[in-house]
């Protein structure tokens, strides 16, 4: 196995634990966990909101890592998709953790 192979694998495991980690915060932030915090419902929404993004990211990660490790995508295009998610990923969590700041404030 080169060290093509690893890193591809290594993603598909990063895949796995962001759609498990995305799972754990759906759970986590549902109104009836967090009645005794004083969250408002628009910030549980949001926080929901970043669980499916957690889920769909690591879906993609899985689903294009198997793709490329079965040979029926290129590598390099592999590594350019995953860079291209991880920053609309990050574009959207940042955007998320401004509306919940600018929520606090208000």
């Amino acid at each position: 196995m080169n060290f093509e192979k690893i890193l591809i694998v290594l993603f598909m495991v990063f895949g796995v634990g962001l759609v498990l980690i995305g799972i754990v915060d759906i759970l986590k932030n549902r109104s009836a966990n967090n009645e005794e915090l004083s969250k408002s419902d628009t910030e549980l929404k949001y926080l929901r909101v970043q669980g499916f993004i957690d889920i769909a990211t690591g879906a993609l990660y899985v689903s294009l890592g198997i793709s490329t490790y079965m040979g029926k995508f290129e590598a390099a295009y592999f590594y350019m998709l995953v860079l291209g998610i991880a920053l609309v990923r990050k574009i959207l969590e940042l955007t998320i953790k401004n509306q919940i700041k600018k929520m606090k404030s208000n």
